[in-house]
């Protein structure tokens, strides 16, 4: 949050407004620059949150510096987790979260060098994005090694209902040559240093999604949601088939714990949003986008997901994941409307005092 209003602060219209003194003396031009901070003052208070931060249980925004500053939340543009055995992992202080990165890195095996750090975030097509982003460098191995990396999260209040968003951008393609996949999302996973996450791999003991990329042939990669889903294992269902490149998506997910306890092909329900053009409210998600509604055994418990988990799997390409956020309510995991108005606004007043320098000279 205070990487983007440094940001803010530094655009050339208030640069001008701050050092050309014969402007500013003007009456009326002192009348909208007036007006021009007070929008700004609400826009900055405003944090660039969600709309309900009480409900948010942890969101990461991926904020990096140089050098990077972990009490704000900064990362150094490089591996979430250090290559070594038992390396120590990138501890930014994040509410939300708790202890360092960690990851399934053993015998010298570069595993997680394949998670990094950047600058960047995922593209621009989702206009509410700060900091930069967590990115897979891609990785052809055929022997089932995950490229995994955990982050543990902070003690919460179970719900029995839970929302998550994601960007991501994935490059499709994956010549692995076998079935790969890549994704992001809260789970259960392993935080140690073993090869394997069964969890991940398959099998029925997975707790939480992950949304991301799974490709079997290397010509046809689909966005899917993985989860322990109807079959009662491990499965990959599918959000969009034969995806673009590298083009950024967001979801949103809704996770209803045991809202059917006895119903065979899943005690919960999960509804996903792709790429949902109106997000203010879940009505109007739905209203532009039909959302895909699928039964699922994602959670024994309400108090399962405990790790922000990035997994590469036999996937060759390179993805890109940002702003994975967890919350148990729709406002805790969008973007607040409000800022867009308040930026309309502030430019508003930005042309209300060009206009009135060219009008009185």
């Amino acid at each position: 949050m205070l990487r983007m209003q440094q940001h803010f602060i530094d655009t050339p219209v208030l640069s001008t407004l701050l050092t050309n003194d014969q402007r500013a003396s003007s009456p009326a031009f002192g009348f909208c620059a007036i007006g021009y901070f007070l929008v700004l003052l609400t826009f900055l208070g405003s944090g660039l949150t969600t709309q309900a931060d009480a409900g948010q249980i942890a969101v990461d925004h991926f904020l990096t510096g140089n050098p990077a500053n972990t009490a704000n939340g900064e990362y150094s543009v490089t591996q979430l987790r250090r290559s070594e055995v038992n390396g120590a992992g990138q501890d930014p202080t994040i509410p939300g979260f708790t202890d360092p990165w960690t990851g399934n890195v053993t015998s010298g095996s570069l595993a997680v060098a394949q998670w990094t750090a950047e600058s960047a975030p995922t593209g621009s097509t989702v206009g509410y994005q700060q900091g930069g982003r967590a990115r897979f460098g891609g990785s052809s191995a055929v022997n089932a090694l995950q490229r995994r990396v955990q982050r543990e999260l902070s003690s919460y209040a179970p719900s029995n209902t839970y929302y998550m968003s994601l960007i991501t951008q994935i490059a499709t393609g994956d010549l692995a040559g076998a079935d790969g996949f890549v994704g992001a999302g809260f789970t259960n996973s392993d935080p140690s240093v073993t090869q394997q996450d069964a969890n991940i791999v398959g099998g029925s003991a997975l707790r939480g999604v992950l949304i991301g990329a799974a490709s079997s042939d290397g010509s046809v990669t689909d966005f899917v949601v993985r989860h322990v889903g109807s079959t009662g294992f491990v499965q990959n269902d599918v959000l969009e088939s034969n995806i673009d490149n590298i083009i950024p998506t967001l979801t949103i997910l809704k996770l209803e714990f045991n809202d059917d306890p006895g119903n065979p092909n899943g005690n919960s329900k999960l509804t996903v949003w792709q790429n949902p053009t109106d997000f203010s409210s879940e009505s109007a998600a739905s209203a532009s986008v039909t959302p895909v509604v699928l039964r699922t055994f994602a959670l024994g418990t309400n108090a399962d997901m405990t790790h922000l988990t990035l997994t590469g799997l036999n996937y060759s390409k390179a993805a890109s994941f940002d702003e994975p956020t967890l919350g148990t309510s729709w406002a805790s995991v969008i973007p607040e409307p409000g800022t867009a108005v308040l930026i309309a606004s502030v430019l508003l007043f930005s042309g209300m005092t060009r206009k009135r320098r060219m009008t009185i000279g």
